[in-house]
């Protein structure tokens, strides 16, 4: 009777560590680092593919799921393959330059020191490739702070404005 239940204690313990048991990964001459240096080698590759098609929002989603080394080296320098994949679809200048602004905020390594936060952006963000906007479109200003707003130029308007006026500084020297 003993022998009987050291036997079933035996296939018990054979039958828990098959169901939880770790897989074995295959003994060989296979190395995990040269794997993984081919993986990324192939992720990046992939990841610059000329594709017009793609709009912004698609380009801008792609940005948020790639790992930082893809984006950024380890030397505080753009990888010349996400330069390569925000510039070659085609897009305007404002959105290329924010696409790489998306990219550089959100994966770089941020410390607790904000002078050092301060270089290591202003570093990036002067690899951005500077693209001349269009003339035609008009989003260059030379000055804005001298830019005057614009009156109405309707005269009904000016009026009943004049009248509103007029009526606000009555109220309040009544109640001064």
């Amino acid at each position: 009777m003993k022998f009987f239940k050291n036997t079933i204690a035996i296939l018990a313990l054979f039958a828990i560590g098959s169901i939880f048991g770790k897989a074995i990964a295959p003994r060989g001459g296979s190395k995990p680092a040269a794997q993984s240096a081919a993986q990324k080698e192939k992720s990046t590759s992939e990841m610059v593919k000329p594709s017009t098609e793609k709009s912004y929002a698609v380009l801008l989603a792609e940005i948020k799921k790639m790992r930082p080394a893809a984006i950024i080296d380890n030397a505080g320098k753009l990888q010349q393959t996400f330069m390569d994949f925000v510039t070659i679809n085609d897009l305007s200048p404002i959105e290329n330059k924010s696409l790489f602004q998306a990219g550089i905020n959100m994966h770089t390594t941020w410390t607790t020191d904000n002078q050092k936060n301060k270089e290591k952006l202003s570093n990036l963000t002067r690899q951005i490739p500077v693209e001349e906007l269009p003339e035609e479109k008009g989003f260059i200003m030379s000055n804005p702070s001298f830019v005057e707003p614009t009156k109405r130029k309707n005269p009904a308007f000016q009026q009943k404005m004049n009248a509103e006026q007029e009526r606000l500084m009555k109220v309040r020297a009544e109640n001064a």
